[in-house]
This record gives structure tokens, C-alpha cells and sequence, in this order.
């Protein structure tokens, strides 16, 4: 390699101007895709695409504000519209309130004058000019109706009901379920079909209806009173409000039904969507969303009217709200259209201009490098490229100058290579055999390390064992800690088992003695028994004194002989129920020995089984015992167990250490090793460069006279 660059030095001279002819044809091609003039007009063109990106961030946020704005102002429109639609509902609600808690209708409809006809007409009269009055004096209720299960039923319209029970009538409508399962008492609904067809009322003339379960003073359910909110009132409102073309605002009723500026909808336009359905699913009160009607962006902004149920909703086109922010696009389009040509025709004039100046100092560095260090760079310009032309023109007269340094230099050089090369060789010799000593004690160390990670890896294992038995030692402690605790729970048991039989041989006793108590209370019976048959004998006695005397005294005694029949039939059924009594008491006297015989047996058994408790005690405490001098002995293992731990773990820290010293050992002759190796790297390097460096300096001195200076 380094004589294929001493021969391309060489050729040096001969091959630089072939070179030098095709370094410029690559430039000349180079500068048609990589010049300064084309990186300048990047350059302009760079902030006149950050100026396009402004426009698109401005036009993008102008577009997001307007939007903004103009849907908050949509969304304060249907704001106020259900707020105003909610004080008129509300007012009319307050109508209704008043209306049925008027005393004298009231009091109609609750049967209180019904006793008094006359009476009952005049409120009659009354109620119906009340209600013709409200819908007089109000201008948003249209109609009204009353009607109950007692009383004629009253209503605002010329024409009266045609039925003749309307109460039970509309109870039977899906309308009357509709409000009784609603859970309030006031219900609003988009129609009435009932009141339509009884009194003649057009849909088209109201808008809403609300109706009120009608509650007598006892707070039961006597009828329906139903007012109208005319349509008028809904239309005219939904036609003020001002909202962008293509949109509808409409008024919806809790049933379903939708009211647009020019009355009913014909076909339904809300509530067969599904963004409807989510809204009235959900609890939002307010909101707008995005959605898609009729195949086009629209803003679905709805407000509900407070607890009635309805709803204002509207679909403004989405593209009707970014219209406005159309003129932003067009300007700045315009604006970024005029900027980029004022930017590009700038640039192009600064681009051909430096173009020119660069172009006259490539060729004079052109000449530079083929080794004329005679020319010079010429400029008109006043700004940086004088400055330029000037430090070019001083850096080829220092060129010169060093050059002719570097001539005095390189002979200089030549001289000392010489014995720079000598040392080296010297010194690579040495370095050698430093490095071949260091190898040999590292071999040492690292043997030595191995061995004592190969201990302190064994010494390991014997802690590992070492802790497992401890673990088992202390495992069979906590077993016999277990173990003593049962036995101390068997022993407790046991004992109040043995208290428990003591306690059942003291009431055996007192058993036994109660039925020896027993035994001679039943004797005593017997003894009463042998008073009762002495008692019968005497009646005997006196029956027969009395018979022979009735007999005596012939017809005058028969009485007496009667009531001495009597006394001798008493006297045989006391002698028979007392022979009775004492056969119960001597069955009982014989079963109450055989109880106490048995008794005794008990208490035997009894005692017996107290013997074999307090054997089973004495064992439960031998056992107890036995496991007190078990814990001891595993006290005593865990203390020599530990005493074991800590001598494993002194071992190991000892073995740690050694290791450790071995490993700091090894690296550090491992560390010596490389530097002894990269000292000799280090030597050859020198010697390799020394030898480099003489040819280099031949070299340096054959090219650098190839310089032109003069």
C-alpha cells in the first residue's frame, strides 16, 4: 500500500491537470442540481412555505372560532327559546294549579253541594264562566276541559261532550294510561284525540296539551282537567328565531309530536333518528353533537324545556357555519401567492449574484490546487465576499510561505527519523518480554481466584443446608408449641368433663335421697289407706245398726233404711278405692326401690368414669410433660443451630473477601498485562511510524516541489 502511494506521488505532476479537468466537468454537472443559487431559492422558498403553513393554521383557526362562536350563538338561541317555552308551559301550569284548587270547583266536583240543587247549579254557572274567562283573558291557553265521575263536565269550546260518562270513557283510552302511569300529576302531550273528537278542537289550533289527574279533598282520583297551549304561540317563536339556510328548528312534544315553523310536520323529521333517541335516553338537559341527515353534516343542538318532557331541537348544515370563514381562505391564499413571488423574484436576483462571485473564486481555487499559488482573487463587492477575496488571497501567501517552511522542515525530519527508528526497535524488544512476564503471573491469579470462587461456592451450599435445617428446627418447635397447647386444651376439657361428673353423681345422690323421701311419703299414704278402711269398716258397722233399727221401726224407718243403704254403698266404694290407692302406692314404693337400685348402679358408673378422667388427666399431663422437655431440646438445637449460622457466615465473609482480594489480584495484572501490551503496540506503532515517517518526509519534499511560489 505504501508504495502504491509513493507511485501515485510520483505520477503526482503528470495526471493533476487530466484530474483537475475532470473535477471540473463533475462540477459543472453538480452545480445544476447542488449550487449555491439553487439552495438559496430553497432558502427563500422555506419561510414562504412556513408563511402557506400560517395561512393554513389561521384559516384552520379562524374556521374553528367562527364555528364556535356561531354554534354557542345557535346553542343561546335554543337556549332562550326552551326558556321562554318553559315560563309559558310553566304559567299555564300555575292556570291549571288555580283552576283545580278553586274552592267552588272544588267543592262541585267533591259532592258537597249535592244535598243543595240550587246551589250546586249556581257554582255550576260559575265554574263555567271561570274557565271561558281564563281562556279569554290568557293569550296562550286555547282550550279547557273538566271532567269527572260526578257533576256535568265543563269545557271552554261552544261545543259540549257528546258522551254521556266521559270519564269512564277516556279511563278506557291509552291516553288516560299514558298520564296515570306517568309518576307526576301533571303530564304534557302533543295531542288529545279524546277531547278532539268531543268538542270539535282541530289539532292545528293548539300545540301542546297538558293534563292533571283531579284529586277530590279526600285525595282520591275524581277526573281530569286538560288545558291547550295554541299553536300560534309555538310558531311564532319557532319563526323569529334566525338560524343559517338549510335548517330547521322544531318544538317536540313528549308523545312524539313535531312542531316546525308552519305547524305539525308532515313526515316526521326528528324523532325517527337515532341521535334523537340517545339524547332523549340520556339526562342531558342541553348539548349539540354531529350528525349525519339526508347524507350531509349536520349540528343537531337540542335543548329540553325542564321537566314536561319536550324538547327544542335543531339541524343546522355543518357547511353553513364554516361559510363565513370561506374569505379567510381566499385571503390568505392571495397574500401567500403574492409572498412567494416577491420571495422567489428576490431570491433569484441574490442567487445570480452570489452565483458570480463564487464562480470567480472556484476558478482561482482551481488553480490553487493544481499548485499555482501565483494568482490572486479579484472582487467589486463591497459586503462579505471582499472579505473573502482578501482572506484568500492571505491564505495563499501563507501557503507560500509555509511551503517554503515546510521544505526546511521536511529535511529536518528526514534526519531524525533515522534514529527515532533505531530506538524504537530497541525498545520493542523490551516491551516484549515485559508482556510475556505479566501473562505468566496472571495465569497464577486467575487460577487462584477460580479455586476460591470454587470454595465459596461449596461454603455456600453447606449455609444453604445450614438454613434448612434451622428452618426444620424451627418448623418442629413451632409443632411442639402446637402440640403443648392441644394437650393444655385436652387437659382443660378434660377436667370439665370430670367437673361435670362430679356434678351428675351429687344429683344422682340427691336423687337417690329424694326418692328414699318419696319411699316414705308413699308409705304414708298406705297408713291413710288403712285409717280410710278402718273408717269404712265403722260405716259398715253403722249402715247395718241402722238397718236392723229401720227395720224395727217398720213403715215409720223406711227412710232411714234407705239412707242406710246409701251409707253402706259409700262405705264399699271407699273401701274399694282405698284397697285401689294402696295398690298404687305399694306399685310405687316397688318402682322407686328399683329406681334407686338402678340410681345406685349409675353412681357406680359414674364413679368409674370420674377414675378413668383423672387416669386420662394424669396421661394428658405426662404427654404435656414429654413435649415441655421436646421444646427444651429444640431450644437448645436453634441456639447451636444459630451459633452454626454465624460461623457459616463469618466463613463465607472470609471466603468473600479472599475472592475478592484474588479478583482485584487478576484485574489488576490483567490491567498491568494490557498496559505492557499497548506499551508494545504502542513501540511497534512508533516503529512503523518512524519507518512511515521517513518515507513520508521523501515524499513531502519530492511533492512540495511541485509548487509553483515564484
Amino acid at each position: 500500500m505504501k508504495k502504491s502511494t509513493l507511485e501515485n506521488n510520483r505520477g503526482y505532476s503528470s495526471n493533476l491537470k487530466n484530474t483537475s479537468f475532470t473535477s471540473k466537468q463533475k462540477l459543472f454537472f453538480s452545480n445544476l442540481t447542488h449550487s449555491i443559487r439553487v439552495k438559496l431559492m430553497l432558502a427563500f422558498f422555506i419561510p414562504i412555505m412556513f408563511i402557506v403553513i400560517l395561512g393554513v393554521i389561521a384559516y384552520s383557526y379562524a374556521s374553528k372560532s367562527i364555528i364556535k362562536t356561531f354554534s354557542a350563538s345557535i346553542n343561546n338561541v335554543i337556549y332562550s327559546t326552551a326558556n321562554y317555552y318553559d315560563a309559558i308551559m310553566n304559567t299555564i301550569e300555575d292556570k291549571l294549579n288555580q283552576l283545580s284548587s278553586d274552592p267552588d270547583t272544588w267543592n262541585y266536583y267533591s259532592r258537597l253541594y249535592q244535598a243543595d240543587i240550587v246551589k250546586e247549579s249556581e257554582v255550576f254557572n260559575d265554574i263555567k264562566s271561570y274557565v271561558k274567562s281564563l281562556v279569554t283573558s290568557d293569550k296562550y291557553i286555547g282550550n279547557i276541559a273538566i271532567f269527572t265521575n260526578y257533576g256535568a263536565p265543563v269545557a271552554s269550546t261552544y261545543k259540549t261532550f257528546s258522551d254521556d260518562n266521559p270519564f269512564e270513557t277516556y279511563s278506557a283510552t291509552e291516553e288516560a294510561e299514558y298520564v296515570l302511569n306517568s309518576p307526576t300529576s301533571i303530564v304534557w302531550t302533543g295531542y288529545h284525540n279524546y277531547m278532539d273528537e268531543q268538542l270539535g278542537i282541530v289539532p292545528k289550533d293548539y300545540a301542546i296539551a297538558v293534563t292533571k289527574k283531579y284529586l277530590n279533598k279526600n285525595g282520591y282520583h275524581i277526573g281530569y282537567i286538560q288545558m291547550d297551549l295554541k299553536m300560534n304561540v309555538i310558531t311564532d317563536t319557532l319563526n323569529s328565531v334566525k338560524l343559517p339556510e338549510g335548517s330547521i328548528i322544531a318544538f317536540i312534544s313528549a308523545d312524539g309530536r313535531e312542531i316546525i315553523g308552519t305547524g305539525t310536520s308532515e313526515e316526521p323529521i326528528f324523532t325517527d333518528s337515532s341521535f334523537y333517541n340517545e339524547v332523549i335516553a340520556s339526562e342531558e338537559p342541553a348539548g349539540n353533537r354531529t350528525v349525519d341527515y339526508n347524507n350531509r353534516k349536520h349540528e343537531f343542538i337540542y335543548n329540553k324545556v325542564s321537566d314536561t318532557g319536550a324538547m327544542v331541537a335543531a339541524l343546522v348544515p355543518t357547511s353553513s357555519l364554516t361559510s363565513q370563514a370561506n374569505s379567510i381562505k381566499s385571503v390568505t391564499m392571495i397574500v401567500v401567492a403574492v409572498a412567494a413571488l416577491i420571495a422567489g423574484f428576490i431570491g433569484i436576483i441574490v442567487a445570480a449574484g452570489i452565483g458570480r462571485e463564487i464562480k470567480n473564486i472556484i476558478n482561482v481555487l482551481k488553480k490553487v490546487s493544481e499548485g499555482d499559488l501565483t494568482v490572486n482573487v479579484e472582487s467589486k463587492r463591497k459586503d462579505e465576499f471582499m472579505i473573502l477575496s482578501k482572506n484568500i488571497n492571505d491564505m495563499i501567501m501563507n501557503m507560500k510561505e509555509l511551503i517554503t517552511k515546510s521544505i526546511n522542515v521536511a529535511n529536518t525530519v528526514i534526519a531524525s527519523v533515522d534514529k527515532v527508528e533505531k530506538n524504537s526497535e530497541l525498545l520493542v524488544t523490551a516491551s516484549k518480554s515485559i508482556s510475556t512476564a505479566i501473562s505468566e503471573i496472571q495465569g497464577g491469579v486467575s487460577q487462584q481466584a477460580y479455586d476460591a470462587e470454587k470454595c465459596l461456592k461449596q461454603t455456600d451450599d453447606l449455609a444453604n443446608q445450614i438454613k434448612l435445617v434451622n428452618d426444620h428446627t424451627n418448623e418442629i418447635a413451632y409443632i411442639a408449641n402446637n402440640t403443648k397447647d392441644i394437650v393444655k386444651s385436652g387437659i382443660d376439657e378434660v377436667e370439665e368433663l370430670n367437673n361435670v361428673t362430679k356434678s351428675n353423681i351429687d344429683i344422682t345422690n340427691q336423687t337417690i335421697i329424694d326418692i328414699k323421701e318419696l319411699e316414705k311419703e308413699s308409705k304414708k299414704i298406705t297408713e291413710i289407706v288403712e285409717v280410710i278402711n278402718d273408717l269404712v269398716d265403722q260405716t259398715n258397722l253403722l249402715s247395718l245398726n241402722a238397718s236392723i233399727e229401720a227395720a224395727r221401726a217398720g213403715e215409720a224407718g223406711r227412710g232411714f233404711s234407705v239412707v242406710a243403704e246409701e251409707i253402706r254403698k259409700l262405705s264399699e266404694r271407699s273401701a274399694a278405692s282405698a284397697q285401689e290407692v294402696k295398690n298404687i302406692a305399694t306399685n310405687i314404693i316397688k318402682k322407686m326401690q328399683n329406681t334407686v337400685n338402678t340410681v345406685k348402679k349409675t353412681e357406680g358408673v359414674t364413679k368409674e368414669t370420674e377414675s378413668r378422667l383423672a387416669n386420662v388427666v394424669n396421661l394428658f399431663n405426662n404427654i404435656n410433660t414429654t413435649v415441655d422437655n421436646l421444646n427444651n431440646k429444640m431450644n437448645e438445637i436453634s441456639e447451636i443451630m444459630a451459633i452454626m449460622n454465624k460461623a457459616k457466615n463469618d466463613t463465607l465473609n472470609a471466603i468473600e473477601s479472599i475472592s475478592s482480594v484474588l479478583e482485584e489480584t487478576s484485574a489488576a495484572s490483567q490491567e498491568v498485562d494490557a498496559t505492557a501490551q499497548e506499551q508494545l503496540n504502542a513501540a511497534t506503532a512508533l516503529n512503523e511510524a518512524a519507518v512511515s515517517l521517513k518515507d513520508d518526509s521523501s515524499e513531502l519534499a519530492r511533492a512540495i516541489r511541485l509548487f509553483k511560489i515564484n
